[in-house]
Parts: structure tokens; sequence; C-alpha cells
């Protein structure tokens, strides 16, 4: 790529890494960081129930993934249970309140989203929204 291509996207990069607030120490004023709420949520929508299945989902060092999970454990929105298959083996579950705090972060997320387009027309939306799907297609096959 060209100079001003990489540029471009690096500044893009920027752009939308503040506009999310990633570089805030919590997501949404709530006592979880970025790290803890993608594995709560990554835990939900891919049913991933060990920490090596979470570490490579992630693709995030397994004993960076084993302290974060020890933040959740702590904070009761994972519990862990030696598995019936393997009992050297541990398997994660979300309880009722980090089920209970993944719906938050989906709502957050939602109204972030929204706040985020809401000075665009209908058409201009949906521009965004194909963007996004490009991209999306472009880097991972859609995933």
């Amino acid at each position: 790529m060209k100079p001003n291509e990489l540029a471009t996207i690096r500044y893009f990069n920027r752009e939308y890494t503040e506009i999310l607030g990633i570089l805030n120490k919590n997501v949404f004023n709530i006592d979880l960081s970025w790290p803890e709420a993608r594995i709560l949520l990554t835990m939900r929508t891919e049913r991933l129930t060990t920490m090596n299945a979470v570490a490579l989902f992630l693709n995030i060092d397994k004993s960076y993934t084993s302290r974060l999970i020890n933040h959740l454990l702590r904070k009761k929105l994972v519990n862990k249970t030696i598995s019936q298959q393997d009992h050297r083996s541990n398997v994660l579950n979300l309880t009722a309140q980090g089920i209970k705090l993944c719906k938050e972060l989906d709502t957050k997320s939602d109204d972030q989203i929204e706040k985020l387009l809401s000075g665009l027309d209908v058409d201009q939306k949906q521009e965004f929204y194909k963007a996004v799907v490009t991209i999306n297609q472009l880097l991972n096959g859609g995933k």
C-alpha cells in the first residue's frame, strides 16, 4: 500500500478507537475493563467454556486471559466448575449476573452506535452499514 493509504487507515483506527472510548479504563462507566467485557460477550455469543478456548478465539495470551478470567470470577460474573469429562480441567460459565451484564453491554453498545450515526440520514446509515460489512468480509470472511 502507498504511505498515504496506510496513513489514512491509521487515522481511521485512531479516530474510531477514540469514538468507541476504548482508551477509557472502563466500558460504559461499568466496573469492567474492555478485555473483560470482550471475554464475557465472547463466552456468551460463542458458547466458550474453557480458558484455553477463550484465549484461542480472541488471540490473547493464555496467562493474560487467565488473569482476566480470575477478575471475572472474583466479580462473580463467571463461575468455574470441574469438568465431568476431564477432572483435570475446569468449565467456565456465565453467572446470572454475568448474563445480565452482557445484556446491558449489548444495549449500551447499540445506544452508542445509534448516537454515533444519529447525524446521518437513512441512505448514509445504509452506506455506513455496507462499508462495515465490506470491511468485515475483507478482513475475516464476515466473522
